[in-house]
């Protein structure tokens, strides 16, 4: 069996028992009940790549299904973005991640389809979201259309803004925006060693050491400085800007690798839509693709909750690194291996459900659409051992 024979086989498993793979799942690790919007999005994506592959009317035939559930009110209630999550204390649209999934969705309907109703869709909702001129990033949009503060997780900036690259045509305001996000990035963007990315966008917050992603379910930085102070004997003695950074970088660090790979797979998306912007040269973004050939990477995702179980290598890494390596033997050996783990680790090819090791097989299981978007002569040469 190779990749491409994989994909076929979740699909066709997913035809088969809708009623199973279709379900919402909890976004992994956070424990937050979503609706089924993010994964019928994720499976139209593959249906879509499956329809083009073999012309198969089934496969067209699920997207358009899966299409017309965006259009259902109960899903976006007052005219303003998605209703992603159900999750006590949340907001309800999941930062402008989950807005994101919904675009990127959207677009692959219209492109399937030929149907123009999906691009506009994905449209109407994307310039509803705020943006920042002068930095470059988006506000949360509410269900309800309350402007929330700037989502200061880097990989929803980064992903809001690939799946917007996929329907910059449809608008010139939403490319310039694009542009914008992709001309001041490395103003927004940490980088720690090697090329690592830092999960939060530091510039933005006014205390930075107060203020945490509390969407995303992080513990406050300043409970754990007082206990450390506290078993110090130093209750009263204010941290230094450094050693606040310091501490908030090794409670951010693990998850920071976790998500990597989530976003070098994002860079991809952009680059195939706008190659011609400098930002693909930069060192930067060099050191960002390099870093997944480390050591620390390595050893880093190899029991990290955010990692296979969560945000799946084996699924991200090939098209990140198709997209942005020219060694095609050195590509193809490493993405199968990372396939490889990913499978060992999380599939189970009875059930073909990622129903090993992880806390949300259906949202797992349907993330495989993220493997889809690689080639089809690429997904040949990938090899899978059951």
């Amino acid at each position: 069996m190779n990749a491409l024979d994989l994909l076929f086989e979740l699909g066709d498993a997913c035809l088969q028992k809708p009623e199973l793979y279709l379900q919402a799942g909890h976004n992994g690790p956070y424990r937050h009940p979503e609706t089924p919007l993010r994964n019928k999005g994720h499976w139209l994506i593959t249906f879509s790549r499956l329809y083009e592959w073999s012309g198969n009317e089934k496969y067209r035939q699920a997207v358009e299904d899966l299409a017309s559930v965006f259009l259902d009110p109960q899903y976006r209630p007052h005219g303003y973005s998605f209703l992603h999550r159900n999750a006590k204390g949340k907001d309800r649209c999941n930062g402008i991640m989950g807005q994101a999934w919904s675009i990127e969705s959207l677009a692959a309907a219209a492109r399937t389809l030929g149907d123009p109703t999906y691009a506009k869709l994905a449209s109407e909702v994307f310039l509803q979201h705020p943006f920042n001129e002068s930095l470059g990033l988006w506000n949360v949009l509410e269900v309800d259309g309350t402007v929330n503060p700037i989502d200061n997780a880097f990989n929803h900036q980064l992903w809001f803004a690939a799946a917007a690259s996929f329907i910059m045509d449809s608008d010139p305001l939403i490319a310039a925006r694009v542009h914008t996000f992709m001309d001041k990035i490395w103003d927004n963007v940490t980088l720690l060693e090697d090329g690592l990315i830092y999960h939060e966008l530091e510039n933005i917050a006014e205390d930075k050491f107060q203020t945490v992603v509390v969407s995303n379910d992080l513990i406050n930085i300043r409970q754990i400085a007082s206990a450390v102070l506290q078993k110090l004997g130093l209750k009263n003695k204010p941290l230094s800007p450094e050693e606040r950074k310091k501490l908030q970088w090794s409670k951010m660090l693990n998850k920071s690798i976790g998500y990597h790979s989530f976003n070098t797979y994002a860079f991809g998306l952009i680059k195939n839509n706008t190659l011609e912007h400098p930002i693909w040269k930069h060192p930067k973004l060099l050191s960002i693709i390099n870093y997944l050939f480390t050591n620390d990477y390595s050893k880093g995702i190899a029991s990290n909750r955010y990692s296979y179980a969560y945000n799946p290598p084996g699924f991200e890494i090939p098209f990140s690194l198709a997209t942005f390596e020219n060694d095609e033997a050195g590509n193809t050996q490493c993405s199968q291996l990372f396939l490889q783990q990913q499978l060992d680790f999380c599939y189970n090819h009875e059930s073909k459900l990622m129903d090993k090791n992880n806390e949300d097989t259906l949202t797992l299981t349907a993330r495989i659409y993220e493997l889809s978007r690689s080639e089809k002569i690429f997904l040949e040469k990938l090899i899978i051992n059951n």
